[in-house]
């Protein structure tokens, strides 16, 4: 496996009729530690286009551009993923994206791909992996 940083799961959190569960309890990810400049740009591209989506009249047709995102989306997890030992609902380790690029539709909900792009934040890795050696 690549060099990259393991972060705890513990902290991705989603809601499901009305309750907060942890998904990922006991579970880590191994993302790249830092990302190169065409990447990050591609991210920031990536978060404007979703803002700029989710602020347009639904009644309009967006199909396209929704497609559009979505492959940009699984492109930047495929570059950002290095590993991890996320299960699937049977319980079985599921192959990361670039190894198996269905898994994203399959298998993520968007909570958890919003908390895997969000781990690139300002200092978020820094800080999870601080939180996780402490």
């Amino acid at each position: 496996m690549a060099k990259g940083v393991t972060v705890n799961c513990d902290k991705l959190e989603v809601t499901v009729a009305g309750q907060t569960i942890n998904p990922r309890e006991g579970e880590t990810i191994t993302i790249r530690p830092t990302l190169p400049l065409g990447l990050e740009q591609e991210l920031d591209n990536f978060r404007l286009e979703t803002v700029a989506l989710s602020e347009i009249d639904r009644g309009d047709n967006h199909t396209d551009k929704l497609n559009e995102i979505y492959d940009r989306m699984k492109n930047l997890l495929n570059e950002i993923i290095l590993g991890w030992t996320w299960t699937d609902i049977e319980g079985e380790v599921m192959s990361i994206p670039k190894d198996d690029p269905t898994v994203v539709q399959r298998e993520l909900g968007p909570d958890e791909i919003h908390w895997i792009l969000g781990l690139y934040a300002k200092a978020a890795v820094a800080e999870e992996v601080k939180k996780d050696d402490a």
